[in-house]
């Protein structure tokens, strides 16, 4: 049997635990150790995952036994860790956005080929089984000539108590629910129907609860021709939607991923077919203990994560301008 994949996290707030939630499932790799800047959250984290907790970074980066690292820190420390990590020799599992700016995402990824370590971004939504089931219906022609794709990603977290400065820092989370939401939709736009040519964005606090735009709202021109429109809500109910209209046919994720429904043109009405789901966390996860083990590229690596993160600085660009701004990679 393989030996499981030796992984250190670091950044251990809600999200970090559900990666190591998810790599345990697999059986392929094990949390050996973690950080944070608060002790009380490591020990924390450590108790809870069987894990030992590290006061310092350098000493994971100092340590043989741990093979890859599981980054899901605020934005700012992505690129210094990223960057300490391939240095160190360590393969890299980053949560999505890659980075704020093209610039540090490009950055991060020389870091990680320089070194030759895995870089893999955490944008799972596309691993949703009716987001593959709409990928296959459109490249297999069942939908015809796409027109056009909406997507909605919008949570309450305007609603949550507990929620982080850094999540309600606007320097942090630009175009509000971009940074945290709408970058998994423009990566499975630009994964159903390729490249994203211009953007226009508005980006406002309707609710204003928070310090951070609650309501952002885009349209695209993809390369290919057609259109797509994208909504990321911080005060609403939780919604999880992506809508393919085709010459022949339109289809719709809903309800995060799990149901999938399609309208044939000419039909009053559309019809559901069945979905198995999957736990997409488990399954990139262990989609990167593999790529650690084989040295091959993980489906979301820099190549898919760099384009979104060119996408999302012309979204902010766009909103703070009112102007369309084009996709410069």
């Amino acid at each position: 049997m393989t030996q499981p994949v030796g992984l250190a996290s670091i950044g251990l707030g809600w999200w970090g635990n559900v990666l190591a939630d998810g790599v345990a499932s697999t059986g392929k790799g094990q949390v050996l150790s973690c950080y944070a800047r608060n002790p009380e959250t490591r020990d924390a984290f450590a108790l809870k995952h069987g894990c030992a907790a590290v006061a310092e970074p350098d000493q994971i980066w100092s340590d043989p036994a741990i093979e890859g690292v599981l980054i899901a820190t605020p934005h700012s420390v992505r690129h210094e860790l990223i960057a300490r990590a391939a240095q160190a020799g360590k393969h890299i599992f980053v949560e999505k956005p890659l980075a704020l700016t093209g610039e540090e995402a490009r950055a991060s990824a020389r870091a990680a080929e320089e070194a030759d370590v895995v870089l893999q971004v955490g944008h799972n939504k596309r691993r949703q089984t009716a987001n593959r089931r709409l990928h296959e219906m459109l490249h297999g022609g069942e939908l015809g000539k796409l027109q056009h794709i909406e997507a909605n990603i919008s949570v309450p977290v305007a609603f949550k108590p507990d929620l982080p400065d850094w999540r309600k820092n606007p320097e942090q989370i630009p175009a509000g629910g971009m940074t945290p939401l709408g970058v998994h939709h423009v990566d499975t736009i630009r994964y159903l129907g390729g490249p994203i040519r211009s953007v226009s964005a508005i980006s406002k606090r309707v609710f204003a609860t928070l310090d951070v735009d609650d309501v952002t709202a885009m349209i695209f021109e993809l390369e290919s021709g057609p259109l797509a429109y994208l909504v990321t809500l911080l005060a609403t109910a939780g919604v999880n939607t992506v809508t393919l209209y085709g010459s022949d046919a339109a289809a719709w994720s809903e309800e995060d991923g799990t149901r999938l429904f399609v309208q044939k043109r000419g039909e009053p009405s559309r019809t559901e077919i069945p979905v198995t789901t999957i736990d997409t966390v488990a399954d990139e996860m262990g989609e990167f203990a593999d790529c650690v083990r084989t040295g091959r590229e993980p489906e979301t690596g820099a190549e898919a994560a760099i384009p979104v993160v060119d996408v999302l600085e012309a979204i902010v660009k766009s909103a703070s301008t009112r102007r369309p701004v084009d996709v410069i990679g």
